[in-house]
């Protein structure tokens, strides 16, 4: 079977009542866990049966926003 774990970790700080910064960071496919495509199944194609592909490896993001 095919499974990923994406995960998302935040933490805001209040440095006045107008002032305020937001740090995220995510992570896709955490484990870098391999989940391979279907094989194609065409029987007239010549790479029939054959797995060509899988989905993307682990990918990560940061972001930050300071609201004012």
């Amino acid at each position: 079977g095919n499974w990923t774990v994406s995960t998302s970790f935040g933490k805001a700080f209040n440095f006045t009542e107008a002032i305020r910064l937001d740090l995220r960071a995510d992570a896709f496919n955490a484990f870098n866990h391999v989940n391979y495509n279907n094989p194609t199944v065409a029987i007239l194609n010549p790479q029939f049966g054959l797995i060509t592909g899988s989905n993307p490896p682990r990918q990560a993001q940061l972001s930050a926003r300071l609201s004012f």
